[in-house]
């Protein structure tokens, strides 16, 4: 889907993946800055559309971006020199705590400029709904575009073909477990999400998101456009889970007895 699963070692931004396959790009160069008044050229529906397009898996991405991670793995793991190396609390990282309308919350991922969410995995030893709350901040704005009443996102009021949002294997609610969305949430200048803990448990977490060059157009998410995606998104989602021949395809079958050291093309 999205983006591949990175080696928890890996530290630094790496090139880019594109929605709907485990393809890694190298972005070489800036996408063109948008000129006044251009319509976004990124928007939830583009987003969804490009998940099943073929066209779009062997082209190179237009525009172009990066791909990055943020995750909970244990910040005292930072180099083969140091003490701390194999330090394996992975359900600790976090990037700081922050004093929000009189809540603490815990900051789990932030990004400057235009981009995406594509992808957000989780698990935990606790799903009770009221042991805390999970929110994701656009653009600034002071209120969540999402909301979850639990480290759990199925607990939330997202009702998103099976693609799109899946329980892990062992999953309860009101019990352990965890989940994975691949809803991508696109962002014109800012994201951010964070974690509101209201009880106690092991918190870990994947979120993969795509970052464009200053200037990209890009149409925030809203719960208004989440409803207007509905239909794609059915679409998208039986697409993905039983994918269908591509135009033209023929598969070609044939036996030969390749040698040591011969090759055959």
């Amino acid at each position: 889907m999205f983006n591949p699963e990175f080696p928890r070692m890996a530290r630094k931004p790496v090139p880019a993946a594109r929605l709907g396959l485990c393809l890694v790009v190298s972005a070489l160069s800036s996408a063109p800055p948008a000129l006044p008044g251009e319509e976004a050229r990124i928007t939830l529906g583009s987003l969804v559309e490009e998940m099943t397009s073929h066209e779009a898996i062997a082209r190179w991405p237009a525009p172009e971006f990066t791909c990055h991670q943020a995750s909970s793995y244990d910040r005292r793991s930072t180099s083969r020199d140091r003490e701390g190396w194999f330090a394996n609390d992975d359900f600790s990282g976090r990037i700081r705590t922050e004093t929000v309308q009189g809540r603490r919350e815990e900051v789990l991922m932030e990004d400057e400029g235009p981009g995406c969410l594509a992808r957000f995995w989780m698990t935990t030893d606790s799903t009770h709904t009221g042991g805390g709350t999970l929110r994701i901040y656009l653009d600034g704005n002071p209120e969540p575009v999402l909301d979850f009443p639990a480290f759990d996102l199925l607990s939330g009021d997202l009702d998103l073909p099976a693609a799109f949002l899946a329980p892990h294997p062992g999953h309860a609610r009101e019990g352990l477990g965890g989940s994975t969305m691949m809803l991508p949430i696109p962002y014109g200048r800012s994201c951010k999400v964070t974690w509101e803990e209201k009880s106690a448990g092991k918190r870990y977490f994947h979120i993969n998101y795509r970052r464009y060059a200053k200037g990209t157009p890009v149409q925030s998410f809203t719960r208004e456009a989440l409803d207007a995606a509905g239909p794609a998104l059915a679409e998208a989602s039986a697409r993905l889970l039983d994918p269908p021949e591509p135009p033209g395809a023929a598969a070609a079958a044939t036996d030969f007895t390749l040698a040591p050291s011969a090759s055959r093309t």
